[in-house]
């Protein structure tokens, strides 16, 4: 797969595991959230039996970025975003 592959449209479920799990962290309901990770661990379609497993981190990944950029503009969410990436890089020795 190269860099520049196009990604399949992330399904429906994988999108209501996703906000499980957030409705979870919300809410603090560990079992709404184990439930979701179940869930998808259990879920074998595509991509080498991690296809849905790589769907939610999309759908996640997108969401938090969608409200990054609605939360303080385009530029402000993309300079803290790499703020804090390279934190964390720093911190593993990344």
């Amino acid at each position: 797969m190269s860099a520049t592959a196009e990604l399949d449209p992330i399904r429906p479920i994988d999108r209501a595991r996703a906000a499980q799990i957030v409705c979870g962290q919300v809410t603090r309901d560990d079992e709404m959230i184990s439930a979701a990770v179940q869930d998808t661990f259990a879920d074998d379609w595509g991509f080498g039996e991690c296809g849905s497993l790589i769907n939610v981190i999309r759908a996640l990944s997108e969401d938090v970025a969608s409200l990054m950029v609605a939360a303080s503009g385009e530029q402000n969410a993309a300079e803290f975003a790499r703020r804090y990436l390279a934190q964390l890089l720093a911190e593993v020795g990344g």
